[in-house]
């Protein structure tokens, strides 16, 4: 009987899942849920994995973003229950219909254990009542536990992170935690350690799981089981009078620490060494800024107590007064303490019931006996927990006449600088208030006649579906390939592409690669060449394609209309993804117009027969790095050749040592060599040069025709004063 009622209840959820986000469900191939954004670099990313896995090829060399540079991916952080079940249908079925099915699976699966969490407790409660009692108590059971996993399921939070964060919308191990740990405390009663070593592991393997799917949670589930102990301790010292952590529950505590580390250590422990050496050059910029997460980040990304008392920004009915309230907030402060962070992350409304229901527990437990007595030693602990989660997720600090009070989270940042973005608390407080809410409605409704029990309770499922519309209009993201990428996908050869303008989202550019397999240059925001932007824009100068020439660029995207129109709260940039004023691109210098599409004009970079040779400095202050193009050696068969040095290090200057040849007969063929427009001296073999963090050009004009080989750059030094180091040939 019980798996009938759990597949009931997992159809029941699943259907209101292909509502909301219909109509993904008849287009899982075609279409995605949410906005453009981070879901479409995902996608990405598991084509690529599927295209390496094929083709025996490294998926961590991904040769075609940012080419000819590539971009070396980081290893999978661990979260193996995350990218295993996407990569195993990605083979199965296709990267986006893979990627669609594990989300739209979230929302019954999480309604599902969070159905069976609060049955539990509820249970739990009924049968602590006399038989009678009992009896009744029993028929609100399911309506109030099918309530609470709607309420988890599909909150605003779960939703919102769903549109862009695949990994962030897999809560559904988190009600299993909780589970375990009650279960785990029942059996404890019983007398004994043999009894408690399934549910110990049941604990750890619900924690392992967790962490596994992401890292974020599995670090809230921390928290969550540090406070939970401590207010057990006192709820049953004070109302009880006897000791929680008896010597078997600490036992079975300890073992299912060790098992979770146990389980989880293989695939995680890479995550620990490598956030040891995050400074080191050969972690990613992106994988160095996960570890190093600025301390202000805590500000910015942290929650405000309205954050948890408002609907959601995109509610068919509230949502334009929602949006409004938060200007009307932001402008009433002089500070942070009355910014809330971005949309998608700010968003943890706990639900009007939640928000009545929590202020009538405190009620319950200061005035009725009879509450406190029954329910204070299970709801006692959870309010509070909620409560101190909620002050965890605020800033680390906050201003008040003058003095600074420094939050939790601010201590927390110390030893676990990796976590920035502690607003994403609100879906564990939400967990455990909605557990809260449903004993306070069980008690509240306990002495009503079934028939006006379930109205009422069936009426509050009503006004909670109301609550956490967010259509219409429908989230869909419609993935038809425009023109402009099925006419890129018939042209032949190795060669690469260029989409302008600069904002462009590289998301977006990057999921359509999948369908044309061509290179792509632009440039992630955190790539080291994310400097040369500059150089490549002003399309007025012939110089611009002749760099893009020397990477290997073969036609410039002009994206004259968004590929995606609808307006995108999770990407400030969204009406920058096209041009604002789209350039007259039939004139340009270097570039010829071969098909004007109408969201796009696509401009091939014409060919020379003597192309620059392209030299980046790049890397940091502890390495530079140099980059060649198009080839290692520079040969030119013309009469004058020029060599396009750009600086992207941080520091300046930069002091490099050209040998422009090693032949005698060579340097005799050499008539001027200019830098920066000014005649240099001649040099017997070598010229130093001190490059500004600006475009140069070294310009060698020869007596003849024929090739000249010339060597390679030596860096002497760098930094702000120049200062010397061991020659190091590159």
């Amino acid at each position: 009987m019980r798996i009938k009622e759990y597949f009931l209840v997992f159809v029941l959820y699943l259907l209101l899942a292909v509502t909301y986000t219909f109509p993904l469900v008849i287009k899982m191939d075609s279409s995605t849920y949410g906005y453009s954004g981070d879901n479409l670099g995902s996608i990405h990313y598991f084509w690529w994995w599927k295209e390496s896995f094929l083709n025996g090829r490294d998926v961590r060399d991904s040769f075609l973003e940012e080419a000819p540079f590539g971009v070396t991916i980081d290893r999978e952080p661990g979260t193996v229950l995350f990218y295993l079940p996407v990569k195993v249908l990605t083979l199965l079925t296709g990267e986006v219909a893979a990627y669609n099915l594990v989300l739209l699976l979230s929302f019954p699966l999480s309604g599902l254990t969070m159905y069976l969490l609060a049955k539990f407790l509820l249970s739990g409660l009924a049968a602590s009542r006399s038989d009678a009692s009992a009896q009744s108590s029993n028929h609100s059971v399911f309506p109030i536990a099918l309530l609470a996993g709607f309420i988890f399921a599909f909150s605003p939070y779960h939703l919102w992170k769903a549109y862009n964060h695949l990994d962030l919308a897999l809560i559904w191990p988190l009600p299993l935690f909780l589970l375990s740990l009650f279960s785990l405390e029942a059996k404890s009663r019983e007398g004994g350690i043999r009894p408690l070593l399934k549910p110990s592991f049941w604990l750890s393997l619900s924690w392992s799981i967790t962490i596994l799917t992401n890292f974020y949670y599995g670090y809230f589930l921390l928290l969550l089981f540090v406070l939970y102990v401590f207010f057990k301790l006192i709820f049953e010292a004070v109302f009880q009078r006897r000791f929680y952590l008896t010597r078997n529950l600490f036992l079975s505590f300890l073992l299912s620490t060790v098992m979770t580390v146990a389980i989880a250590a293989p695939t995680t422990i890479h995550v620990y060494l490598d956030a040891q050496k995050s400074s080191a050059s050969s972690q990613s910029f992106l994988r160095r800024d996960s570890y190093q997460r600025p301390f202000l980040n805590l500000v910015s990304l942290s929650s405000r107590p309205w954050d948890y008392l408002l609907p959601s920004a995109d509610h068919p009915v509230f949502g334009r007064l929602v949006t409004n309230i938060y200007q009307w907030i932001t402008k009433a402060g002089n500070d942070f303490k009355t910014t809330s962070g971005p949309i998608h992350e700010r968003t943890i409304y706990l639900g009007i019931i939640n928000i009545i229901l929590l202020p009538l527990s405190v009620f319950f437990l200061v005035f009725r006996r009879n509450f406190r007595a029954k329910l204070g030693p299970k709801v006692g602990p959870l309010l509070l927990i909620s409560l101190f989660l909620i002050i965890i997720s605020f800033p680390p600090y906050v201003f008040v006449k003058g003095q600074t009070l420094y939050l939790p989270s601010s201590f927390l940042y110390r030893f676990f600088p990796m976590f920035r973005t502690y607003s994403r608390l609100g879906i564990v407080v939400l967990m455990v208030a909605t557990l809260v809410s449903a004993a306070v409605l069980f008690y509240s409704l306990r002495r009503l006649s079934r028939s006006i029990k379930l109205v009422v309770l069936w009426l509050i499922i009503f006004v909670s579906v109301f609550d956490f519309l967010n259509f219409p209009p429908f989230k869909s993201i419609n993935l038809k390939t425009p023109d402009s990428y099925s006419w890129l996908a018939e042209q032949t050869g190795n060669f690469s592409v260029i989409e302008y303008p600069q904002d462009f989202n590289v998301a977006e550019s990057l999921f359509f690669q999948r369908v044309h397999g061509k290179g792509v240059l632009n440039f992630h925001s955190t790539s080291p060449y994310f400097g040369l932007w500059p150089f490549l824009t002003d399309f007025q100068i012939l110089r611009t394609t002749k760099i893009l020439e020397s990477l290997g660029v073969r036609f410039a995207l002009f994206h004259k209309d968004l590929l995606f129109p609808e307006k995108n709260p999770v990407d400030d940039l969204w009406y920058r993804r096209a041009f604002l004023v789209t350039p007259n691109y039939k004139n340009l210098p270097g570039f010829k117009l071969v098909e004007d599409f109408p969201e796009t004009a696509i401009l091939e970079i014409e060919k020379t027969d003597n192309p620059v040779a392209l030299i980046l400095l790049t890397g940091t202050s502890e390495k530079v790095k140099l980059d060649q193009f198009p080839r290692q050696d520079w040969i030119w068969s013309g009469k004058e050749g020029s060599v396009y040095l750009v600086n992207l290090v941080p520091q300046t200057p930069v002091r490099v040592t050209v040998n422009l040849t090693n032949e005698k007969i060579d340097q005799s063929r050499i008539k001027t060599i200019s830098f920066n427009g000014e005649l240099a001296e001649l040099p017997e073999g070598r010229i130093t040069l001190v490059l500004e963090k600006t475009f140069n050009e070294l310009l060698i004009v020869k007596n003849d025709t024929e090739p000249i080989d010339f060597g390679r750059l030596t860096v002497e030094g760098f930094g702000a004063a120049g200062g010397k180091t061991d020659p190091k040939v590159l």
